[in-house]
Order: structure tokens, then sequence, then C-alpha cells
């Protein structure tokens, strides 16, 4: 059986340039090629790598939906690692409870108002988790 991520390689080798995903943006449309998914999961994979996970590893992912979440979910399954999703809606104190029963070491979120929710806890995450930002 293929996993998806080595179905989503063999996508971008056969049809690279035929239409992957329509996502909203700006009141219009962006159009995304399978190239452009597979050039985007191996750039959020090697960025990835670079921050240390490994096969095996958890990577809690905190966001809304937008493609780079998609991205991250992808790129983790291409590390071998574990996608921990987690609910955007959730609170601070829910998320932590989450993230503790997850061993997730990694933790990604999509900006500032998910890292407000958990400033609030600071006290109930992982001392070891390491939080990243999708947004400057």
């Amino acid at each position: 059986m293929e996993s998806i991520a080595a179905l989503l390689i063999k996508r971008a080798r056969e049809t690279p340039e035929e239409t992957a995903l329509h996502l909203p943006a700006g009141g219009g449309c962006a159009t995304f090629s399978w190239s452009d998914v597979a050039r985007d999961v191996r750039r959020t994979f090697a960025a990835l790598q670079r921050l240390g996970v490994r096969p095996g590893d958890h990577v809690a992912l905190l966001s809304e939906n937008r493609y780079e979440w998609l991205l991250c979910d992808l790129a983790t399954q291409c590390a071998g690692a574990v996608h921990v999703p987690l609910h955007a809606s959730l609170t601070g104190p829910q998320v932590a409870v989450q993230l503790r029963h997850s061993e997730s070491s990694i933790l990604i979120l999509s900006g500032d108002e998910q890292a407000e929710k958990l400033r609030r806890c600071t006290d109930l995450l992982p001392a070891d988790l390491n939080c990243y930002s999708l947004d400057p």
C-alpha cells in the first residue's frame, strides 16, 4: 500500500502542471499545480528536518484551515513523523492537555491568535515543547 506522501510525489511526476488545488485568495482564487504542491511540501519537509524532526516524532499543528496546514500535514508524513492536528477553536488549557497526552515535541502555530491562547497557560505546557509559527 502506498502512503499519501508517495502518492503525492507520484502524481507530481506524472501530471506536474495539472491543477491540484483551488483556494480562496484576495476575493478571487489561487490555483496550485501538483508540482507547486510537491515543491512546497519539499520546502516544508526541509524546514521540519532543520528543526530536528525525525521519524516517530510527534508534531502538533494548531492552525485554522489554510494551505500551510496541508503542507505541514504532508511534510510531517514525509518525515515519518506523527501529525497531531489540534482544532483551532480549542482553548489554551485544552490544547495543553492534548499536547501533554500526544507527547508532541514540536508545536506549529498558525500565528498570534493561537500563540496568545497558550501564553496564558504556559505552566500547563510540556517543558520540552518547541513552538514555531507559520506567520511571521
